[in-house]
């Protein structure tokens, strides 16, 4: 549709509306049966469009009329994603935590589904589960920006909690892979945190190993320099794939999710990312 791929979203939804509600106002039902056969493709676009426009409860509706009518279309793993996806962006988050559950399996998209319920399990409070699902992230190890952004997650939880050896591991796991950590500021952060809280307890022969692995200031700076510029240089490839293909506009809208490695809400994190180069812990 020309619509669709000027990226023109509500021109392409007034389209696809009005096709459906010409086929389905046929005055002889059992006449379009065979003529709707044909419609997977509209209702998939349909509601690919009102995810981007974004008019979420519409892209839901979409996406879960073209399940429940063609379960076994070659396109129903993109739309349990998408309406996954739409779920949690329309904040339905116990709908998209037991969406999110069932992609878990997936080995493509494990790591994305875990991430999201774990923001799921946060934006609803629901912190012993948000902990459990972090441990399930990073239960293979770290080899992923997703799970090293995981585990500094799960860290930051039980240095609250004061369960200080659980930070340590954690800690000495991201350090061994920082080339995956995508906010060195925060680890950083973390260890001086480590470090404070263990001097205060008179600890200071594991409070100096630890203040050993704190980054300096300048070293920070270059490393979340350089690492924010390979996220962005990965985004604009995806925005610009999405460009070139906007029938797979909501896959590389996933990829693109995962590169920014604040996960669901990327676009506020950069400006107090870059600020904090600035201000890096001493």
């Amino acid at each position: 549709m020309q619509a669709f791929s000027r990226q023109d979203w509500s021109g392409a939804i007034q389209h696809l509306e009005q096709a459906i509600s010409t086929l389905e106002s046929y005055p002889d039902k059992k006449a379009i049966l065979e003529p709707r056969k044909r419609f997977a493709p509209v209702f998939f676009t349909l509601g690919a469009a009102a995810f981007n426009l974004p008019d979420y409860p519409k892209s839901i509706k979409a996406f879960e009329t073209f399940l429940t009518d063609w379960p076994t279309h070659e396109k129903s793993f993109d739309a349990r994603l998408a309406l996954a996806r739409a779920c949690f962006r329309n904040k339905d988050y116990e709908k998209a935590l037991g969406l999110f559950a069932e992609l878990e399996r997936f080995p493509s998209i494990r790591d994305q589904a875990l991430a999201i319920q774990i923001e799921c399990y946060k934006e609803t409070g629901k912190k012993v589960e948000m902990t459990a699902a972090l441990q399930k992230l990073i239960a293979g190890g770290i080899n992923s920006t997703v799970q090293a952004s995981g585990a500094l997650q799960l860290a930051e939880v039980k240095a609250e909690a004061g369960e200080e050896d659980q930070v340590t591991t954690l800690i000495d796991q991201l350090i061994a892979k920082r080339h995956l950590v995508e906010n060195v500021v925060a680890l950083n952060a973390l260890i001086v945190k480590l470090g404070d809280s263990l001097a205060d307890k008179d600890q200071y022969e594991k409070a100096s190993k630890v203040y050993l692995n704190v980054m300096p200031p300048d070293q920070v700076k270059s490393f979340q320099k350089a690492r924010i510029e390979f996220l962005e240089r990965r985004i604009a490839a995806n925005v610009g794939a999405a460009q070139r293909n906007p029938a797979q506009a909501l896959t590389y809208q996933g990829r693109t999710q995962i590169s920014n490695g604040c996960w669901t809400r990327p676009r506020p994190c950069w400006p107090s990312l870059r600020s904090s180069l600035t201000t890096c812990p001493p």
